[in-house]
C-alpha cells in the first residue's frame, strides 16, 4: 500500500509483539536529544515515526525515506522520536531522564565490489538468491548497487548489545556470500541510516527495479549480551586531580619537558616530537589548558616557520593525547622519570619466526630482570632515549640483522625480512618502545640506536630477502610465498609440489607494500588434469589461437622463477612479455591477469616511467617480483636499453642521501610485461629478449562482476597448473633441447620442458621464440633504411666502400626515387651513425640475405678513412626466408635442391 493511503495512526513503542523501526521522510533530521522528553506547543513534531517493520518494508513512500533501527521509549510524543547521534552523552542523557533505546532488528548493507558507479544486475540477484538460501530466517531486498538484509529479533536489545550482536552477524553474512559481495562493516553503528525499499530516489520511484523476498523472514533470539568489562586496576599512584599540588605538578612537568631536545626542522621528526611531549604532559595528569600552555612553551624551540608551532596543531595534539588509551594518565606522578621495564641483553629463548607480531613485541620486552645488579640500575648512565641503560638499544639488540649483496640491512620480524630503512621497522620499534618505555621515541632516535647496535654493515652475515620465489639453499628446490595471513608457502620439487604451513619454509620473505595474498593452489595429480585446468584458463580469456596460448604460457613459466640462481649467485634471465592488440581487445585485463598468476599485488600494473624518471625502473625491480607497464604508446631507445638490462640482470649506483661519497647500490633482474596497441618493441636487442603476445578482441563481452566471480573460482586451479608445470621443468629443464639460436636459451628450456604437460605439441615454445626473430626480420624488411641498403647491393654482388661512401650512395638512391622528399629524419647522417645503425639491425639484415663485414685498410687520396664496409648479397636461388613451420631437415633439403 502507498504511504498516502495508509492510516496515519503511528505504532506505539508498547507494541513489542512485532519488530519495530523508525522512519523519516529523508536522512537530514535535526539531532536534538532533548526533544525526546520536552516539547513546547509551537515546536514541530519529531521527524521519525515509529512503525512495524513489515508495514514499513511494503509501503510506497513519496520521498527518499530512510529508517533507523533504534526505538526510543518514554518519549513525550508517543510514536515519534528525533534523530540521535552516537555519543555517550546523548545515550546517558536519555537514560537519566527515564527513557531508553532499544533495537528490534539487525540490518546490513551488502555491496558489489564495484559499488561506486556500479548497478546490480539480474545475474547478481540470482547469485544472491542462491547464496542466501541457506539463511532461513532473514529477509532481503535490492538497492541500486547491492542488497539490504534484515534479521528481526524476538525481543528488543540495547545499543551495546546491538553492536555486539551485529558484530557477530556480519562476518557470518560475509562467509555465506563469498568474495563476490562485500558486507559493509559500517553497519555496526547503531545509529546508521538505511534507505527503505520503495522510495523516490533521484526523482524516480524505486519500486519497478527493487526485488524483495520477505517470505522466510521471522524473528530469532538474539545472542547473549557482551560480558561486562572488568574494572581497571587502581594503582597506588595518585590520580590526576586539581588539588593544592597543582602548581608543584605543573612546575615538575615544565622542568621535565624542557629536557626533551627539539628535532631539526625539515627532517620529518617534528610531528613525532610534539606528540612525544604531549604524551609526557598527559603523564603528569594536567588538564588540557595547562598541557597546552606547557606544550606551547616547548614548541618555541622549533623553527620559526615550522608548521607544528601553530596553536591549532598544538591543541589537536593535546586533545589526542588526552583521549589516548595506550598510556595511562598520571604515570609520571609517582616518580620523576617515566616508568620503564628494564630488559636484558639475552635473547627471548625461542624462535622469533614462530610468533605473531604482537607476541613478538611482548617477548622482546619480557626479559628476566632478577639478575640485573643494583649498580647498573643506579649508575645514572643514559642511552639515546633519555633514560637509563636497558631502553631502546636493548630492544633493538634483541633482533637479528643481516645484509644482502647490495649492502641493504634487514632484520626478522614475525619471520619476515624487514629493511631497517623501511616504515614498518620504524613503526614496530616505536610500538615496542611505547609499551616498555611508556613514551614515544622519535624517528631520529630509532635510527641512531639502530646504527649503534648494528655497527659496520660489512661485519653482518650475508643473507637474502627474496620476493615471492626463492631456491632452497640445501636441495635446490623452489619455494613460493603465498603471503596469506596463515603464512603458507608452496614447496616445488622435481617429484611434485605441496602446500606447507607456517614454520616449514626456511626462507625469510621480503613482502614490500602492495604485496597481496595468493590463494592456495589446486595442484593437479596428472598431466590430463593439468591440461584441463589450463583449458579452463584459456576459455576464461577466450584465447582460441594456439600461438597466443603458447606465448602466454611461455611467459608465465619463465616469470615464475627465483631471481637469484643457486650456488653461482648470478641473476636469472627473464623474457619481456610484449602484448599488443587493437583497441578494446582487453589488453590491460589480460596483462594484469597474467601478472596476478605469478605475483598478486596492488596495483596490478603501473604506467611506464617518463624519460627523466627512467632510473625508477631499477628501484621498482628491487621491490616487486614482476614489472607490469600498462598502455605504453612507444618505447624510446633509453627505455628499450633499460628493459634489456632488467631482463638479463641490471644494477645501478646512486649517491646516498645526506652524504657526499657513499653510494646506494641497486641490483636485480625481473620479468617484465608491457602492453600497447602498436608494436611497441621495435629494437632488435629488446626483441631478442622478448616473447610477443598477441591479444585478440574477445567474441563475448562480459561484465566485470561476472569476470571477477569466474576468476575467483579458477584462480587456485590456474595457479595449481602452473606449480605442476614448474615441478616438471625443475626435473627436466636441463635435458630439454631447444633451438640454439634463441637468445633467452635457459628461459626457453624451462618453459619447453613442461609444454607437453600443459597440452602443447613438442617444439611449440621454440617456435614461439623463433617467431619473435621472424617478427624482427619482417620489421627490418619494412624499414626504409634497410630497403635503401638492399637497393644499392644487387643480388649476387657486393659493395665495398667507406662509411661516408655507402651513406652517399644510399642518399643518392633515395633522391633519385623521391626527388621532392627528404630522407627520413631517423636515417643516420654520419659514418659513425651508419655503423651503429648497421650493428643494431645486423641480425635482421643478414636474415634478408645481406651480409655485413668491416675491414681496416690503407688511407687513399679519395678518402681519409681507412675503415671500409663490405655489403654482400646472396644469389636469388640461395636466399630462404626464415620459416618456423618446417624442421631444420626440411629447410636443408630445400636449400640443397636449390643449389
Amino acid at each position: 500500500m502507498s504511504e498516502k493511503n495508509r492510516s496515519t495512526t503511528s505504532t506505539t513503542v508498547n507494541q513489542v509483539n512485532k519488530p519495530l523501526i523508525a522512519w523519516a521522510p529523508d536522512r537530514h533530521g535535526r539531532a536534538d536529544v532533548s526533544r525526546v522528553w520536552e516539547r513546547t506547543p509551537g515546536d514541530p513534531l519529531p521527524e521519525f515515526l515509529v512503525e512495524e517493520l513489515s508495514v514499513a518494508l511494503t509501503t510506497e513512500y513519496p520521498s527518499d525515506a530512510h529508517l533507523v533501527t533504534y526505538i526510543v521509549s518514554g518519549a513525550v510524543t508517543p510514536g515519534r522520536q528525533p534523530r540521535i547521534k552516537k555519543t555517550d552523552t546523548s545515550l546517558a542523557q536519555l537514560r537519566a531522564r527515564g527513557c531508553d533505546v532499544q533495537h528490534y532488528v539487525l540490518v546490513s548493507d551488502v555491496d558489489l565490489p564495484q559499488h561506486k558507479g556500479g548497478r546490480i544486475t539480474s545475474a547478481d540477484i540470482e547469485d544472491a538468491k542462491a547464496k542466501l538460501a541457506s539463511l532461513s530466517t532473514i529477509g532481503w531486498f535490492t538497492s541500486r548497487a547491492g542488497l539490504r538484509i534484515l534479521q528481526p529479533l524476538t525481543r528488543p536489545i540495547s545499543p551495546e548489545h546491538y553492536e555486539h550482536a551485529i558484530g557477530l552477524w556480519l562476518p557470518q553474512l560475509q562467509g555465506v556470500l563469498g568474495d563476490s559481495w562485500v558486507v559493509d562493516p559500517k553497519c555496526k553503528d547503531w545509529t546508521r541510516y538505511f534507505r527503505l525499499p520503495f522510495v523516490i530516489r533521484d526523482g524516480v520511484q524505486t519500486r519497478p527495479t527493487t526485488h524483495m523476498d520477505l517470505s522466510r523472514m521471522k524473528p530469532v533470539d538474539p545472542c547473549a549480551p557482551p560480558a561486562p568489562r572488568p574494572p581497571r586496576a587502581v594503582e597506588d599512584r595518585p590520580r590526576p586531580t586539581l588539588t593544592s599540588d597543582r602548581p608543584r605538578i605543573v612546575e615538575r612537568a615544565r622542568r621535565y619537558v624542557s629536557q626533551i631536545e627539539h628535532p631539526q626542522c625539515g627532517t620529518g621528526s617534528c610531528d613525532a616530537a610534539v606528540w612525544n611531549v604531549s604524551v609526557h604532559l598527559r603523564g603528569f595528569g594536567l588538564d588540557e589548558d595547562d598541557a597546552l600552555e606547557l606544550l606551547t612553551e616547548w614548541a618555541l624551540g622549533l623553527g620559526a616557520n615550522c608548521e607544528h608551532r601553530r596553536p591549532e596543531r598544538l591543541r589537536r595534539k593535546v586533545e589526542d593525547a588526552s583521549r589516548a588509551s595506550t598510556v595511562e594518565a598520571g604515570f609520571h606522578l609517582g616518580d620523576d622519570s617515566p616508568a620503564r621495564v628494564e630488559t636484558r641483553d639475552e635473547g627471548p629463548g625461542f624462535s622469533v619466526s614462530e610468533l605473531g607480531e604482537e607476541e613478538e613485541i611482548a617477548a622482546l620486552l619480557s626479559g628476566p630482570s632478577g639478575t640485573r645488579s643494583k649498580a647498573d640500575d643506579d649508575s645514572g648512565d643514559e642511552d639515546d632515549t633519555g633514560g637509563k641503560k636497558g631502553g631502546l638499544t636493548s630492544i633493538i639488540g634483541r633482533l637479528r640483522f643481516f645484509r644482502i649483496l647490495t649492502g641493504r640491512v634487514f632484520t626478522l620480524i614475525s619471520g619476515e625480512a624487514v629493511p631497517i630503512d623501511s616504515e614498518r621497522y620504524i613503526e614496530w620499534i616505536s610500538a615496542a618502545a611505547l609499551r616498555t618505555l611508556k613514551s614515544v621515541v622519535t624517528r631520529d632516535k630509532i635510527k641512531n640506536a639502530t646504527t649503534a647496535v648494528v655497527g659496520p654493515r660489512n661485519r653482518l652475515p650475508l643473507g637474502d630477502a627474496p620476493i615471492r620465489y626463492a631456491y632452497d639453499p640445501k636441495d635446490l628446490t623452489i619455494w613460493i610465498d603465498l603471503a596469506d595471513p596463515q603464512g603458507r608457502t608452496v614447496h616445488v620439487t622435481p617429484n611434485g609440489s605441496k602446500v606447507c604451513a607456517k614454520g616449514e619454509c626456511p626462507i625469510a620473505w621480503y613482502r614490500p607494500d602492495g604485496t597481496a595474498p595468493m590463494p592456495v593452489p589446486v595442484i593437479p595429480a596428472s598431466d590430463e588434469e593439468c591440461q584441463a585446468q589450463w583449458a579452463e584458463f584459456w576459455g576464461y580469456q577466450q584465447k582460441e589461437d594456439e600461438t597466443e596460448r603458447v606465448a602466454s604460457f611461455a611467459w608465465l613459466m619463465t616469470a615464475a622463477r627465483p631471481m637469484v640462481q643457486p650456488q653461482t649467485g648470478t641473476l636469472t634471465r627473464y623474457p619481456v612479455g610484449a602484448m599488443t592488440g587493437e583497441q578494446g581487445a582487453g589488453k590491460t585485463s589480460a596483462m594484469e591477469i597474467l601478472r596476478t598468476i605469478v605475483d598478486r599485488r596492488e596495483p596490478a600494473s603501473v604506467k611506464l616511467p617518463r624519460q627523466e624518471k627512467i632510473d625508477d625502473m631499477t628501484i621498482h625491480a628491487e621491490q616487486v617480483a614482476v614489472l607490469a607497464y600498462d598502455n605504453a604508446s612507444h618505447l624510446s631507445a633509453e627505455h628499450s636499453d633499460h628493459l634489456c638490462r632488467i631482463a638479463t640482470g641490471a644494477g645501478d649506483v646512486k649517491r646516498s642521501l645526506y652524504c657526499d661519497r657513499d653510494l646506494a647500490v641497486f641490483r636485480g633482474s625481473r620479468p617484465v610485461i608491457i602492453n600497447g596497441i602498436t608494436d611497441i618493441v621495435t629494437r632488435d636487442d629488446l626483441l631478442d629478449r622478448s616473447v610477443l603476445i598477441r591479444q585478440t578482441r574477445p567474441k563475448v563481452r562480459k561484465l566485470d562482476s561476472v569476470l571477477a566471480r569466474e576468476w575467483s573460482r579458477i584462480y587456485p586451479r590456474v595457479l595449481g597448473a602452473l606449480v605442476y608445470c614448474m615441478a616438471i621443468s625443475l626435473a627436466g629443464a636441463e635435458e630439454t633441447i631447444v633451438d640454439p639460436a634463441i637468445r633467452m636459451l635457459e628461459a626457453a628450456q624451462w618453459a619447453a620442458a613442461s609444454e607437453q604437460a600443459a597440452g602443447f605439441a613438442e617444439g611449440a615454445v621454440s617456435r614461439c621464440y623463433m617467431a619473435t626473430r621472424q617478427h624482427a626480420t619482417d620489421m627490418a624488411a619494412e624499414d626504409t633504411f634497410v630497403e635503401a641498403l638492399l637497393e644499392i647491393v644487387p643480388r649476387g654482388s657486393s659493395v665495398t666502400d667507406t662509411g661516408a661512401g655507402i651513406l652517399r650512395r644510399i642518399l643518392e638512391t633515395w633522391e633519385n626515387e623521391h626527388p621532392k622528399t627528404k630522407a627520413p629524419a631517423e636515417w643516420p647522417r654520419t659514418p659513425r651513425g651508419l655503423r651503429a645503425a648497421l650493428d643494431r639491425r645486423k641480425s635482421a639484415i643478414e636474415s634478408l640475405g645481406l651480409t655485413i663485414s668491416y675491414a681496416t685498410g690503407q688511407r687513399t687520396e679519395a678518402s681519409n678513412s681507412a675503415k671500409t664496409i663490405t655489403l654482400s648479397r646472396a644469389k636469388p636461388g640461395l636466399y630462404l626466408a626464415v620459416d618456423n613451420t618446417r624442421t631444420p631437415v626440411e629447410i636443408a633439403s630445400e636449400l640443397f635442391e636449390s643449389v
